[in-house]
């Protein structure tokens, strides 16, 4: 019933009127039940997790979920309830459920884990062997348009263990590199913009941010360039994403000591690779020269330099 029809004059004409107690009481009834409602109504989570990993034969998935998995257990107020895993090519509701921007608590963290294959298509866009229930490709501009609507108040934190992976999610900037010159500086949760004021990279090369969220992707590779399993070295299975590894075995949260490791695991797997290369026939060696075989992971965020005028 309308509230409108509550409200009413009575009438002894009209069928099934109020009195003015029972109008009272109706509508005391009808606060109740609103009252209820809100409180029955839980609230959003404060940190949710993702895991996309999908490839062929030469890719481990399973074993790559199974490592993410095993380190998403010691994430703090993660609750089980709030993981979604898939190792398809096809996502379903629940990944547009992750990015609902009504479902994340103010402060809260998204994590989103990404291991597979990523492919140039057009210009700049990199798309993964992934897809949606009616067909829509999971690319570079699908992620921009879902991590535009994100609130200011979460934080969007993503592991890209695919080749390309600098620019799955189009429109950050550079803040460690392999390639870069100067010294390191390590974005925090809570003074992200201060750090990133500190970089050393050349001025003309941050884009403005087109998203509200604070957002960091640690990529496997550059925007040209390839990410790898790992080799088979003393002490490691030889099936891993190598970046992947690294953060599911990491217990230290800080950035700046991930980092570090991430940069011995994956200076380590270069070298083992290099020597393999060495075994190959002068063509083979030839042709993987060109392709430069070198990994080289970065560190990406969507905060801009605040010293800039």
């Amino acid at each position: 019933m309308l509230v409108s029809s509550l409200l009413a004059p009575a009438s002894d004409n009209l069928v099934g009127g109020l009195q003015g107690t029972d109008v009272h009481r109706s509508l005391s009834h009808l606060q109740w039940g609103l009252n209820l409602v809100t409180q029955s109504q839980p609230k959003p989570p404060r940190v949710k997790a993702y895991l996309l990993s999908t490839g062929g034969r030469e890719l481990p998935v399973l074993q790559d979920t199974g490592l993410v998995m095993q380190g998403l257990h010691r994430v703090r107020n993660l609750d089980p309830a709030n993981v979604y895993t898939r190792t398809g090519k096809i996502v379903d509701y629940t990944f547009d459920g992750f990015f609902d921007p009504t479902d994340i608590r103010e402060g809260g963290l998204l994590a989103l884990t990404i291991s597979g294959h990523g492919k140039r298509v057009c210009g700049d866009d990199v798309s993964l062997q992934l897809q949606t229930q009616d067909g829509t490709p999971v690319n570079s501009s699908m992620l921009q348009r879902k991590i535009m609507a994100l609130p200011s108040h979460c934080t969007l934190e993503v592991i890209v263990d695919t080749c390309f992976a600098e620019d799955l999610i189009p429109g950050l900037r550079r803040i460690l590199t392999t390639e870069s010159p100067g010294p390191p500086t390590f974005p925090t949760a809570n003074d992200m913009s201060r750090s990133i004021a500190t970089s050393t990279l050349p001025a003309g090369t941050i884009a403005r941010s087109k998203y509200k969220a604070k957002v960091v992707v640690w990529a496997a590779s550059t925007k040209w360039g390839s990410a790898y399993p790992e080799a088979d070295l003393p002490g490691k299975p030889g099936v891993y994403s190598t970046m992947i590894g690294v953060f599911s075995n990491e217990r230290n949260i800080s950035r700046q000591h991930i980092w570090e490791s991430v940069l011995k695991a994956v200076e380590e797997q270069n070298d083992a690779r290099s020597k393999r290369d060495l075994n190959k026939s002068p063509e083979d060696r030839a042709k993987l020269v060109k392709a430069n075989r070198i990994q080289r992971p970065i560190l990406l965020t969507s905060v801009e330099d605040s010293v800039r005028p």
